[in-house]
């Protein structure tokens, strides 16, 4: 005997039937299923955003590993960051104003790689806005204003027990960043004349360049774009009267025009 299979998929639950050769109903029934929902997505949001900045840190260092041993900073690819003796922190304030040995250089080069903080953008912050990244920013660029590099900040809240040196009250700028490594790089100039001209832009470059938002995640990913007029181009869609044409963009002065 034959049989057919009837489906009512919805979108929190699927209804199945089975019918036999009369058309009888064998058997029934409806399989439920959680309604997705905007935390979830969130949530995935979320973990995909923290993965991605793993990946692109990761690829940072790495970048910097590479041109640390170029220019002979270290003097192996599998060299250890890492020293009990001391904290990068002090390191990187020590190098601001004093010679560095190779080890210490290499110590500050990289921790400063780890972490580049935010974008920039218009830190003017609104009343209410008390605990969000803009304000912070601007707490944090009031103390800069004081003549104190970012190193030297961190440094008095880590050796002040009841300030932490890390999380969301430690955010600052990219610029800011930039502003103590070329003064590090600078003052340890006088002792490492390699540490030349483009050293220092490679380095920043490694550091500040960010991928703009059409590039995608890259250009060997099936998601990315060849240029920006082809990502626009991707979210335009087509005319429904002239299918073989793009659609207008809505904030297109001309369609504005047309619209009044």
């Amino acid at each position: 005997m034959k049989y057919r299979l009837g489906l009512d998929i919805g979108i929190a639950s699927v209804g199945w039937c089975i019918l036999d050769e009369d058309n009888s109903i064998v058997k029934a029934g409806v399989r439920l299923f959680p309604e997705g929902s905007s935390d979830e997505n969130q949530k995935r949001r979320g973990r995909r955003a923290s993965r991605r900045l793993l990946r692109r840190r990761q690829f940072r260092i790495e970048r910097v590993r590479e041109l640390l041993y170029r220019y002979e900073i270290i003097d192996n690819y599998n060299y250890d960051f890492y020293t009990n003796e001391t904290t990068p922190y002090h390191i990187r304030k020590k190098g601001l104003y004093e010679k560095l040995s190779k080890k210490e250089l290499a110590i500050a080069m990289f921790h400063l790689a780890k972490r580049r903080g935010a974008g920039e953008f218009n830190i003017e912050i609104k009343e209410g806005d008390e605990e969000s990244t803009k304000s912070i920013l601007a707490d944090n660029e009031k103390l800069l204003r004081e003549g104190k590099y970012i190193c030297e900040i961190q440094l008095e809240r880590f050796e002040n027990k009841t300030q932490e040196v890390r999380g969301n009250r430690n955010n600052f700028k990219t610029s800011d960043y930039i502003k103590e490594i070329r003064k590090l790089i600078e003052i340890q100039r006088e002792f490492y004349p390699n540490l030349d001209k483009k050293f220092e832009e490679e380095y920043v470059e490694i550091i500040e360049g960010r991928r703009k938002y059409f590039e995608g995640p890259g250009k060997n990913s099936p998601y990315s774009w060849k240029s920006q007029e082809e990502w626009m181009e991707g979210l335009m869609g087509n005319c429904t009267y002239f299918p073989e044409e793009l659609r207008l963009v809505k904030i297109v002065i001309l369609l504005k025009s047309l619209i009044c």
